[in-house]
């Protein structure tokens, strides 16, 4: 009986500081892809470069890519207004900018992941509209100090959930302590 007593009073003490640390986790996790995006903004206005952030939606890996092309994107909304199919050679263009992009050695010494027990929820982008949950996910950062908009969500096992807000404009990434909406984050509804 003492002995369940000492088990119990030990979970009791326990558990809340392990929420804690989960939380922690999740914050850290969020400031350290909002200085990534930062730290690629500055890169790309002081190099003429186009940077993203690739986010490997299952695995929790993360990391930023450049390239010299020129880079034009597209979203769903522009490709379905311009209701057109697009040719071969339109499909073998967007194909090769794609592959011109190589991970960015001045930022990245290696690929990042998520510490154990945080996960993305979802990455929203201009460019896809909707937010994506598996594969890959970009966040794109142009030369003239402009990024892509975009919310990231990071969470935890438990209810613990981070969002980081791309603000296109200012070309600049921001930690928020709770789960922000599209319309919050991107300026429209989902």
């Amino acid at each position: 009986m003492i002995v369940v007593a000492i088990i119990g009073l030990v979970v009791l003490v326990t558990v809340p500081g392990m929420t804690g640390l989960s939380r922690a986790s999740v914050r850290r996790a969020a400031n350290d892809i909002a200085v990534l995006l930062n730290e690629s903004a500055i890169a790309a206005q002081s190099t003429g470069r186009v940077y993203r952030i690739v986010y490997s939606l299952e695995s929790g890996e993360y990391w930023t890519e450049s390239t010299s092309r020129f880079v034009m994107l597209e979203s769903e909304e522009s490709k379905r207004l311009e209701q057109r199919e697009r040719t071969e050679a339109e499909k073998a263009e967007e194909d090769e900018i794609q592959s011109s992009f190589i991970i960015d050695a001045e930022i990245n010494r290696r690929k990042r992941s998520l510490p154990v027990g945080v996960k993305f929820k979802s990455v929203l982008s201009e460019q896809d509209g909707n937010p994506l949950t598996k594969g890959r996910a970009y966040t794109h950062i142009f030369p003239q100090g402009q990024t892509e908009k975009g919310l990231i969500l990071i969470v935890d096992n438990g209810d613990n959930i981070m969002s980081v807000r791309v603000i296109g404009l200012l070309g600049k990434a921001e930690v928020e302590g709770r789960e922000l909406t599209a319309k919050e984050a991107m300026g429209y509804a989902q």
